[in-house]
């Protein structure tokens, strides 16, 4: 009796110790896909995008569900302009987590770069379907960067409006207010296009963009004193820039 259950007991543990051995395989599988993804990130921030783009496979291969080496990856093709690819990568990444927003709100923007701009509001809107999404602001701005595209400027308003409500960091409010004024602007609304265009710049003084648009709406405006000032705030700003050489360009034309 004894022995039959010795023999019943060797036979229960066989599996249970095969199975931890498996365990810890997969924990240091996991460990070293996650060292592999920091050192890539750490490559990222040295700009050096292939040794990222290197150290993010082989994490993959170690863990091919790794949804932030995947994400991570999808970044690296993005930045060498590699599309398909980065499609590819965060479309796995997504699949490993599907309310995974970021890569939504990214994929729209590899998309958006295509030119495939219905694709990119979809990534951009389910990106927001995930009501614990920590930062919602960035798919909202993006919205508004694609209905501007579109043309669609009530549609436009309505998301960098969505933007001011969640009152973000204030970058993120800068290029909001910057947004709005280009809508306001191309509706015509000349008073609330400079209103947004000088809140942008108060919120961020060396913002070159802003400060070019503010300039053509006091133009359209009538006011080209102020007009004046704010191109020549754009060539002390950033002197060696296409945004320069368009504001000296008015400059001559105003003298």
């Amino acid at each position: 009796m004894w022995m039959r259950w010795k023999r019943a007991m060797i036979w229960i543990l066989i599996p249970l110790c095969t199975a931890c051995g498996m365990g810890e395989a997969q924990l240091k599988r996991e460990r070293e896909a996650s060292a592999h993804y920091k050192l890539g990130i750490s490559y990222i921030n040295d700009n050096s995008l292939q040794r990222a783009f290197i150290e993010f496979q082989k994490a993959i291969e170690l863990d091919p569900r790794y949804r932030d080496a995947h994400y991570a990856l999808g970044h690296v093709h993005f930045m060498q302009e590699n599309y398909k690819e980065a499609v590819i990568s965060l479309q796995k990444s997504l699949s490993a987590d599907p309310e995974f927003s970021d890569a939504h709100n990214y994929l729209g923007k590899v998309y958006e770069a295509q030119g495939k701009f219905d694709q990119a509001i979809s990534e951009y809107q389910a990106a927001l379907k995930n009501l614990q999404y920590a930062t919602p602001e960035k798919p909202y701005l993006n919205l508004g960067l694609v209905y501007l595209k579109q043309e669609k400027y009530d549609e436009a308003v309505r998301s960098f409006e969505s933007v001011l409500r969640i009152n973000p960091r204030p970058e993120f409010i800068a290029l909001t207010q910057n947004g709005l004024g280009r809508a306001y602007f191309q509706m015509g609304k000349l008073k609330e296009s400079i209103a947004s265009y000088q809140e942008a710049i108060r919120l961020a003084p060396d913002f070159v963009d802003a400060h070019l648009n503010l300039a053509s709406a006091y133009l359209r405006e009538g006011s080209k004193g102020l007009a004046a000032g704010s191109f020549k705030k754009v060539v002390e700003l950033s002197p060696k820039s296409s945004q320069a050489k368009e504001a000296q360009k008015f400059l001559d034309a105003l003298r």
